[in-house]
């Protein structure tokens, strides 16, 4: 009987134990998302991320805790971290909407803008209209997020924010007499002016991840990812076994006591990371990347003996001046050549319009689309038709390729001019 008494006190001692230290683990957590939350109102993101890592290590299986984590990650500009951190958190609660904006946001940033249209669409139902109408429109789809957010505008419940984000809409999309007017009825006319000067240069920028950056006002940095053992799924690592060593021979006098084995803890320093604001609405100052400083090595110097009269030397020629590669104008024909495949024909205009700002040749030719459908998915090729030869195709190819795209050439497969989801007309530029 006293053994049974004393087994049931071991058991309870143990319950009390453990349930102790899980308190203690979730009291660490807690004190450590308070510090995060403290440094980033302090504006300090570098401790906010030590801070909000360590709450998650504690508590890994608390969404709140890696939301912030991925808050303190995008205010650092490592989107890479931030867009893993806010999945898991979206996975731990999926009817939590500003995982899911934040998430689209992070994948914008990293250059994933599929990624990004891709979650905006399986959690719509959980962000609200104007966040996800500039989304869309940030996430290379303009016609469908101002087709969203005018939809907000027009049910009379939209307030500045949500007029704002419509005002940026239209400007990503090129409509920029009506982002001026809708821009002008939350602002004076003279902030509306700086606006849209503002609004032209963001524009402009072809970078997502320069354009996030400049929304939120960060500077991105170099992101290899947050570490492993903050994963939701990370492997358990197994315990280190030592090795057995063999028993010592018997001896006469005392075996010697082995020294004991200490450990040391290895601190991680963290990198510096600039000030963040939380996310606005409104496009901020623009992403100015940092001045690339030359350094030059050190001079050194030969003097040799002078053998004589130097005798005179030739003027030198002048270089060959360096003419950089036109594109060939198709004349028709049946070869064109394909720049992108995108889901949507919003997606293909709104690709069209950054190439034909970054490249007025565009401006002169008539983009083309064919349909196709793989995995049950249809994509929209988007293309410039009508080259006679596959070797003017190809020369066409390869100059867009020394301007930075992506193309091959191929014969006709129902192309056709595209139809403008937008306005139905041709592409409008913004006036330079």
């Amino acid at each position: 009987m006293r053994k049974l008494s004393a087994l049931r006190l071991a058991a309870a001692s143990v319950i009390v134990l453990s349930a102790a230290a899980h308190a203690a683990e979730i009291s660490d957590a807690a004190k450590a998302a308070l510090r995060s939350e403290k440094a980033l109102d302090k504006n300090k993101p570098q401790t906010a991320v030590s801070e909000a890592e360590d709450a998650v290590a504690a508590a890994p299986r608390d969404p709140s805790y890696r939301m912030l984590l991925g808050r303190a990650y995008l205010q650092s500009g490592r989107f890479h971290s931030a867009a893993a951190s806010f999945a898991e958190a979206l996975e731990l609660d999926p009817s939590n909407g500003s995982a899911a904006l934040n998430l689209a946001l992070a994948r914008i940033g990293a250059g994933d803008r599929d990624g990004a249209r891709s979650v905006l669409g399986e959690h719509g139902r959980t962000i609200g209209a104007g966040d996800r109408g500039l989304a869309l429109a940030l996430a290379g789809d303009p016609p469908a997020g101002v087709a969203l957010l005018e939809s907000a505008v027009r049910s009379g419940q939209a307030d500045a924010k949500t007029r704002q984000n419509l005002a940026l809409a239209y400007a990503l999309s090129g409509r920029w007499a009506e982002a001026k007017v809708m821009a002008s009825y939350d602002l004076s006319p003279q902030l509306v002016t700086q606006r849209m000067l503002q609004w032209s240069q963001f524009a402009l920028d072809l970078n997502p991840t320069a354009q996030v950056a400049s929304l939120l006002g960060v500077q991105p940095h170099d992101d290899a990812g947050r570490p492993e053992r903050l994963a939701l799924h990370a492997a358990p690592q197994a315990p280190v076994q030592m090795a057995e060593a063999a028993p010592p021979p018997p001896l006469p006098l005392a075996v010697a006591d082995l020294p004991a084995v200490e450990t040391s803890a290895v601190a991680v320093p963290s990198a510096n990371v600039p000030q963040v604001e939380t996310v606005a609405a409104e496009a901020k100052s623009l992403f100015t990347p940092p001045v690339q400083v030359v350094h030059f090595a050190p001079r050194s110097e030969i003097v040799q003996a002078i053998a004589g009269p130097r005798p005179a030397m030739a003027a030198p020629k002048p270089a060959p001046r360096v003419q950089r590669a036109v594109f060939v104008q198709p004349q028709g024909g049946r070869y064109v050549v394909q720049i992108g495949a995108y889901d949507s024909v919003g997606v293909a205009e709104d690709a069209w319009g950054r190439f034909a700002r970054r490249l007025p040749a565009f401006r002169d030719l008539t983009p083309s689309t064919a349909v196709f459908v793989k995995d049950s998915r249809t994509f929209y090729r988007l293309s410039v038709g009508g080259f006679a030869t596959r070797a003017t195709a190809v020369s066409f190819c390869e100059t867009f390729r020394t301007r930075g795209g992506s193309c091959f050439v191929r014969e006709q497969a129902g192309d056709a001019p595209l139809q403008w989801a937008a306005r139905g007309g041709a592409v409008k530029f913004a006036a330079r």
